[in-house]
């Protein structure tokens, strides 16, 4: 931020001006106004930009060692009439700082507005021509008196209109809530205020996801949960820009209205598999060198003859998330049907329920979105029962795997696609991440650039689940 604001002071004393127009007392009977008309003088090496947090109060930008020339129009009006004139003033070795505090605005959006800006005074030199300094002799000390202790009138609006505008847009900007994906939406709220430290700034966000219902033509929000989040301990290992910490609380919540509606529920017949050759396998006959769910389980084909299996799965708890060091593991348990549909009817042959076990995989971080893939590592089915002969719990496991590598899981990795959009704190160009999953929080970082200072870096996901590597670097 501070080498962005620095270049953008560049820029506007480039290609741009610095304005003023300010009237001030002399003496009771006459008042002298300078009008900027053109810089004509920048000396940009010396110039230096700082963004620092003042701990408990407020972010800080200041531009020290500004030396400046703005060719000025003069007026001096008094008894005797007006005179008016053309004077170089140099502003040197001055000193601007523009305090910022980040709060939620009237339109409900988090928003780093100015507080005050303070002008400290180097020098102003006023180059007045030798006949000017002649006319306004009587007058010089108290003219340059007054300027001096106005220099804040001469610069903050300038400084103000060009720089905190860029510094809204860019730092904590962001509305309170947003939409993910389908029907949910995620909770930017605020848990108490803005917290500045001597280092950094801490904000504390409700994190939740919530659903949208209709009733009628009425869009309602629902903040519904079956759970309360849980006390969370922060990280004091942050090294990044931008660093986000997040409880199980953020995507359980997810996950929970995701299980609402119907996610992760499934079905398989010979109408929703689009593979005509996974299709085979659901029949209960075939040929004698083909393979399929009859010869699998011949007891189904005496029973069921000429017909086609349809197998139902429904979540009969939702996801339960659970962190740990080098994983993000989710759990929830299903009821299984399973019907064979014939010509004239469609019978159930059996129920079961399945435990799963879903790790996160390939997480990603980029652009304030963190994604990754769902994996079903494991699985266990219970309480079967069946009219089959042949079909118990091992074979069920047997066939619910082979459909796990064909079908199932290859969905299941993709319900996350989408992502779980972040807030935009600082909006740069981001050249680095970094994803950790510690003991009851998940952790994304990420580092940013701009223009120039951008390097060609791309940001990578994580490699695999190994807690000993995480491919790149940590966000604050």
């Amino acid at each position: 931020m501070s080498q962005y604001l620095r270049q953008r002071v560049e820029k506007f004393m480039k290609f741009g001006e610095i304005s003023y127009n300010l009237t001030v007392p002399v003496t009771p009977t006459v008042s002298f106004t300078l009008i900027s008309e053109k810089i004509s003088k920048f000396e940009l090496a010396p110039f230096q930009s700082q963004t620092k947090f003042v701990e408990g109060k407020e972010i800080l930008w200041t531009g020290s060692q500004f030396t400046a020339t703005v060719n000025s129009m003069y007026k001096m009006q008094g008894e005797n009439g007006e005179v008016v004139g053309h004077v170089p003033v140099t502003f040197f070795r001055m000193t601007i700082e523009i305090s910022l505090a980040t709060s939620i605005n009237g339109d409900g959006h988090l928003k780093s507005d100015i507080q005050q800006c303070l002008v400290y005074v180097g020098d102003m030199i006023f180059d007045f021509a030798a006949n000017d300094a002649e006319v306004l002799r009587n007058h010089l000390p108290s003219i340059q008196t007054s300027l001096r202790d106005q220099a804040g009138m001469l610069l903050c609006p300038t400084f103000h209109a060009e720089l905190v505008p860029l510094i809204s847009n860019r730092l904590m900007n962001t509305p309170m809530s947003a939409a993910l994906f389908d029907h949910y939406f995620i909770n930017y709220g605020l848990v108490g205020p803005v917290v500045y430290n001597s280092d950094n700034m801490q904000l504390n966000h409700r994190g939740n996801v919530f659903g949208i219902l209709r009733q009628g033509g009425t869009r309602l929000n629902d903040f519904r949960l079956p759970f309360r989040s849980t006390p969370f301990e922060l990280s004091s290992n942050v090294t990044k820009m931008v660093t986000f910490q997040m409880s199980n609380y953020t995507l359980a919540s997810l996950l929970f209205w995701m299980d609402q509606y119907r996610r992760f529920d499934f079905e398989i017949n010979k109408q929703t598999v689009n593979n005509s050759n996974i299709a085979g396998y659901l029949r209960t006959e075939c040929g004698l060198e083909d393979i399929c769910a009859g010869t699998l389980f011949p007891a189904l084909s005496q029973k069921f003859a000429n017909g086609d299996v349809n197998i139902k799965s429904r979540t009969t708890t939702f996801p339960k998330v659970q962190l740990e060091e080098g994983k993000a593991l989710i759990f929830f348990d299903s009821r299984i049907d399973a019907f064979v549909n014939q010509s004239d009817r469609n019978r159930r042959f059996l129920t079961a329920n399945m435990h799963h076990e879903v790790h996160l995989t390939k997480p990603t971080f980029k652009d304030y979105k963190f994604r990754a893939l769902l994996n079903i590592d494991s699985f266990k089915i219970t309480n079967v029962v069946s009219l089959v002969e042949g079909i118990d719990e091992t074979s069920m496991e047997f066939l619910i795997s082979a459909l796990n590598e064909l079908i199932i899981n290859d969905e299941v990795s993709k319900k996350l696609k989408e992502g779980i959009k972040l807030p935009i704190l600082l909006d740069f160009e981001q050249t680095s991440s970094e994803i950790r999953f510690e003991k009851e929080r998940i952790i994304l970082g990420a580092d940013f650039c701009f223009e120039e200072g951008c390097s060609k870096t791309n940001v990578s996901q994580s490699r695999d689940m190994d807690v000993n590597y995480y491919d790149v670097s940590e966000t604050t």
